[in-house]
Order: structure tokens, then C-alpha cells, then sequence
């Protein structure tokens, strides 16, 4: 019994007035704050093995590391019309007028002509590889000046589609897949 009692005079103290005994605090803010780092802990162990197998899942099948690839790719391609999209803008400032075709817009307006050419798209890096239709004036904004669509993420599906509009803006489309399930009638 004594024992009993030490170990509770160790977490408890005796109020003096009321006569009764009260937790004390230092003794169990200890405790909690043991227990939630052992669960933060645990939490980032979880985090960091999953991100291992992530990443082993990422570069050791084929198929995900094609659609891990292709997705940086797709990434770049709109940073890259994005940059086309100003460029536009400039030589329309300057000029009054859009271009006839994209290529007007290297040196001056582009730093690298590499721009106008999809990371996806095969051939050499310095041709142009977006399919552009040159504005004018009365053009809406929200009109598609240049397009991409040699995204092929599933081979044997549509490809993604990437639209630079006359506003600047770019627009992803993702298309839809055929072969997959369809809901019950």
C-alpha cells in the first residue's frame, strides 16, 4: 500500500485547503508530450518508407516511369507556352500586328528557339512544333492560338491537349479514355 501511495503523492498533489489531491501538471504535460513525439515519429518514418516505395515504384516500372517522364514533359510544355504567349504579346505590341508564323518571334522575342519546339515532339530541338493560327484583331480572346497534341500518356488513347489562347492563358484538356468501364444502366 505504500508503494501505491508514493506513486500517487509522485503525480498528485494535496490541496491544502479543499484536502484533496490534484494532478499535478508538470508530470503529465511530460507524459503527453512523450507520447505525441513517439507518434510524430512514427508518422515520419511512415512518410519517408512510403516515399521510398514511391519512388521505387516510379523507377523501376515501365509504365509509371513513362508516365512520370511524360508528365514533366507536359509540365514543360506549358511553361513553354506560356513563355510563347508572352512573346506574342511583346510582338504585338511592338508591331501592331501578331506573326505570321512562330518562328518570327526568335531572337527577338524568344530567347531560345528551342521554345517552339514540344519536349514530346521528335525531330531537331530547333524546328517548330506547335500548330499556330495567327490572330488579328478581331480575334476573341479566349480563341486558341497555338496547340499541342503530342501528349500520349496510355499508348493506343487520344492525346492530351495543350491550347495557348489569345489571352495568354493555357489550357490542359485531358481526353477521355476508351475501354474503360462504363457505370451499369
Amino acid at each position: 500500500m505504500a508503494l501505491h501511495d508514493a506513486t500517487r503523492e509522485d503525480r498528485y498533489s494535496l490541496n491544502e485547503e479543499t484536502h484533496n489531491l490534484q494532478p499535478q501538471s508538470s508530470g503529465s504535460k511530460s507524459s503527453c508530450v512523450r507520447a505525441a513525439g513517439i507518434g510524430c515519429l512514427a508518422l515520419i518514418i511512415v512518410a519517408f518508407l512510403s516515399g521510398l516505395w514511391i519512388a521505387r515504384l516510379v523507377t523501376k516500372n515501365p509504365v509509371m516511369h513513362k508516365v512520370w517522364t511524360e508528365s514533366q514533359r507536359i509540365a514543360q510544355c506549358q511553361l513553354q507556352l506560356q513563355e510563347i504567349g508572352g512573346a506574342l504579346d511583346r510582338y504585338n505590341s511592338r508591331n501592331g500586328k501578331y506573326p505570321a508564323s512562330l518562328d518570327e518571334l526568335y531572337p527577338v522575342f524568344l530567347e531560345k528557339k528551342e521554345t517552339l519546339h514540344c519536349p514530346s515532339a521528335p525531330g531537331p530541338k530547333d524546328t517548330m512544333s506547335y500548330e499556330y493560327t495567327p490572330p488579328d484583331a478581331n480575334t476573341p480572346a479566349d480563341a486558341a492560338v497555338a496547340v499541342c497534341n503530342l501528349h500520349v500518356i496510355i499508348e493506343g488513347q487520344p492525346p492530351l491537349t495543350i491550347t495557348l489562347l489569345k489571352n495568354g492563358t493555357v489550357v490542359r484538356k485531358t481526353p477521355k479514355i476508351h475501354g474503360s468501364p462504363t457505370a451499369p444502366k
